[in-house]
């Protein structure tokens, strides 16, 4: 690859979106059946049911917002930075130097597990950006980008 290369924009894969779906029903689902059970166990007069209630619109609201953050996800990398930009209403780039990256990390918690997801975090010394959830394959590949980078700027 040579210096200065520009890559595309990348999307997630689709599985992403599916993943976002089951990791906020089930965060939200162990939040619900926490304030569930404690109305219930605490007999908490009955006016506690309303912010239950609160919280499932919220759920439905993220739910539906999943897929505008999914369209609007978009990263990119080349020889020399690695951008990340997200968001429709409120739009957030985040653009690093490649050769500045430190290390990287590969995580994969056990929902991404199910849909062979991971996380890919650059690491520097002022902070760290993550991409993801992508695939196993893609975190691979900018990993390999980043090795290669790194050797350059050491052996320049």
């Amino acid at each position: 690859m040579m210096l200065g290369h520009q890559d595309h924009d990348h999307c997630l894969p689709r599985s992403a979106r599916s993943y976002w779906v089951v990791s906020a029903i089930v965060t939200w689902g162990i939040v619900a059946g926490v304030l569930t059970g404690c109305v219930l166990w605490f007999r908490w007069p009955i006016w506690w049911w309303l912010p239950l209630a609160g919280w499932a619109v919220i759920v439905l609201a993220e739910l539906a917002f999943l897929a505008v953050r999914y369209r609007h996800y978009r990263y990119r990398i080349s020889d020399l930075e690695l951008s990340v930009t997200q968001g429709r209403l409120v739009s957030r780039q985040i653009t690093t130097a490649v050769p500045q990256i430190l290390h990287t990390e590969l995580s994969q918690g056990p929902i991404q597990r199910l849909y062979s997801l991971v996380t890919f975090k650059a690491q520097q010394a002022s902070g760290s950006v993550d991409v993801g959830p992508i695939t196993a394959e893609e975190a691979e590949r900018l990993r390999q980008l980043v090795l290669v980078s790194s050797s350059r700027k050491i052996d320049s």
